[in-house]
């Protein structure tokens, strides 16, 4: 059996803990009271405190940043609704995720972090759903793929945005045909086709 005799101060931290309880239990008690009281003022209209399941997105977005105080996201809106930016290391964008002002769709791009914009697109509309694969020193898009009632279509452009060659396809009757178109990219002049077709002068 222990002497308490020979354990000096065991008792006296022993009162100290207990105290140090009691303490806290009555400032959580007296904190526990205000905010009942101030709740009770907000559900009677007397005080205007915020919704805690609403945000108001301020003037240039909500900013989030990493703990060394760098950028790494955004969330905003424009006239298409709201949108989300994701940011690099460099603070550079690399993904926005957002609705779309065309067809009211939703839109994902994808940047190469460098700065510039959207090098893969992914849309979704009124009409289907499109990827676009976009040049990085241009911006133009350079491969497009895009569905909608009427089939599918894939198109590769020229550097200047300009359909080069289209596959497709083309309703004839109660038949359903593929086909490829070669043009010329800047004049849109088509050169080969199949199934043949009169040639754009």
């Amino acid at each position: 059996m222990v002497n308490e005799a020979h354990t000096p101060g065991r008792w006296t931290v022993g009162k100290g803990q207990y105290a140090l309880m009691a303490l806290v239990m009555m400032v959580a008690g007296t904190v526990g009271v205000i905010a009942g009281r101030s709740w009770g003022q907000a559900s009677n209209g007397t005080s205007q405190l915020p919704s805690v399941n609403q945000i108001t997105l301020p003037k240039g977005g909500l900013l989030f940043k990493t703990s060394e105080g760098k950028l790494a996201a955004k969330l905003d809106a424009d006239e298409g609704g709201g949108f989300l930016v994701i940011y690099n290391t460099s603070e550079k964008v690399a993904v926005t995720i957002g609705a779309s002002t065309y067809g009211g769709g939703g839109l994902i791009g994808l940047s190469s972090g460098k700065g510039a914009g959207d090098v893969l697109q992914l849309a979704g509309h009124d009409q289907g759903g499109s990827i676009s694969l976009l040049s990085q020193k241009r911006g133009k898009r350079v491969v497009e793929l895009s569905a909608d009632d009427d089939g599918g279509i894939v198109s590769v452009n020229g550097p200047t945005g300009d359909e080069a060659v289209t596959i497709g396809t083309n309703e004839l009757g109660s038949m359903i045909n593929g086909t490829i178109e070669v043009r010329e990219s800047r004049s849109g002049k088509l050169l080969w086709s199949a199934p043949p077709t009169a040639r754009q002068e």
